[in-house]
């Protein structure tokens, strides 16, 4: 059955869009009265100016004290070519500050934005190593790395790294600036799923725990999008979990607005979470002339795990 059209464009509807599939477990659900709420930039406003078209060039700071930390190469300028939703050139300035020519290589990371430190440990994309030959002492050389191409998904901390070579062919770290203003990457029309959370439920059955899953739905198109969105758990490993998840949460619609953003966040109640945990995987869908068809998914990149605790 087609969704309606909304006659209030920035207006939240919430409908189901398919049955709910068969599960190994009987849950029950007030998803359809999941509350949303859209940022500023997600309401019509006279006068807003249009979205920015072609490449965004972004230099970023490099306080005075990190210009002279480095061990032999130092990071002095690093630059984002970027659309409003993908990197397209990351470049890194290094110069030797050794005192006699010094042979390295340099490269950046893409890291969730979550993590606050260690970025090489949790890197979603590594940019190819580019080599410095031999550079002399006290110049600099410029090297320009290309974006993911991937399809790379998510909210990213940028970093550059260099490592200088050593005399018996190991490399060791010389410098590392980071970007901690998080950069979001995705097609023009994709779904993040950024936080969940599990609890006992009030007044249940042992077994019993309330499931809070948070979504971000991103429209970067210059287009209002009719699109319908959905989340399943399913153990670990499932193949189409949207068909074999322990729960699929009814696929529930809504407009967003050419530029918008439209985080929700739905609450489910399950009858008891595998001991080996669940993923959860969001969904998003886009009606196209009253068919709707896939846009996007994103895997939660942690495991739920069941959570310990009384029902009272």
């Amino acid at each position: 059955m087609p969704i309606p059209r909304l006659a209030v464009l920035w207006a939240l509807a919430v409908c189901a869009l398919f049955p709910l599939s068969v599960s190994a477990q009987e849950l029950f659900t007030n998803t359809p009265s999941a509350t949303a709420s859209l940022d500023s930039g997600a309401t019509p406003t006279p006068g807003v100016p249009p979205l920015p078209s072609g490449t965004i060039l972004i230099d970023v700071p490099i306080p005075d004290a990190l210009r002279q930390d480095g061990a032999g190469f130092e990071i002095v300028a690093m630059s984002v070519e970027r659309t409003l939703h993908t990197i397209e050139r990351v470049t890194l300035t290094v110069e030797n500050t050794a005192e006699s020519s010094l042979s390295g290589a340099a490269w950046y990371l893409l890291t969730p934005a979550w993590v606050t430190e260690e970025a090489w440990k949790y890197a979603s994309f590594a940019a190819p190593t580019q080599i410095i030959e031999e550079l002399p002492q006290g110049e600099q050389v410029v090297l320009s790395f290309l974006g993911p191409t991937d399809g790379l998904i998510g909210e990213f901390k940028l970093s550059g790294w260099v490592h200088r070579l050593n005399e018996d062919g190991t490399t060791s770290h010389a410098d590392g600036i980071g970007f901690d203003i998080p950069i979001v990457l995705g097609p023009p029309l994709f779904l993040t799923v950024d936080h969940v959370e599990t609890f006992p439920a009030p007044g249940g059955t042992d077994d019993q725990r309330v499931i809070y899953v948070t979504m971000t739905l991103r429209n970067y198109s210059p287009q209002f999008a009719e699109v319908a969105y959905s989340f399943s758990l399913a153990l670990p490993g499932t193949e189409k979990p949207w068909e074999n998840g322990v729960f699929n949460l009814p696929y529930q619609s809504l407009i967003l607005l050419p530029g918008s953003e439209v985080q929700l966040t739905t609450r489910d109640v399950l009858n008891a979470i595998p001991d080996e945990g669940v993923e959860v995987t969001g969904f998003l869908q886009q009606n196209i002339r009253g068919t709707y068809e896939f846009r996007s998914s994103y895997l939660f990149p942690l495991t739920v795990l069941p959570v310990a605790g009384t029902n009272d």
